[in-house]
């Protein structure tokens, strides 16, 4: 295989932010070839939901028994220039369970 070193700088500048800001919930998606060079600045990853792995502070994403996801079916055409916007779509179902638990999660700060 080829070596290549990927450009973190995003990652980088978005870890500034969290450090800088501290929100409550954030994350981070990539995919199973990222983790090596993610894991340097996230840690380990928090969650794998298919081929999506998640970093970050949020609550546990709950799906319904049975749910799978795969990028299969959402391939474009190589010759589509929207190609990596696409195939980047986080499905909405993920999305919107994230949503659920930040917005329904307890904690102690709340019995407070």
């Amino acid at each position: 295989g080829i070596d290549f070193e990927p450009d973190m700088s995003i990652v980088i500048a978005c870890k500034d932010i969290i450090d800088t800001f501290k929100p409550k919930y954030w994350v981070i998606e990539n995919v199973a070839g990222a983790i090596k060079f993610f894991q340097e600045e996230l840690g380990f990853w928090s969650q794998k939901i298919g081929p999506l792995f998640l970093w970050g502070n949020f609550p546990r994403i709950i799906l319904p028994p049975g749910y799978s996801y795969t990028k299969a079916g959402q391939d474009v055409w190589s010759s589509d220039p929207l190609r990596a916007n696409k195939k980047a779509l986080i499905p909405f179902r993920i999305s919107f369970e994230l949503l659920y638990g930040i917005r329904t999660q307890k904690t102690l700060e709340d019995y407070i």
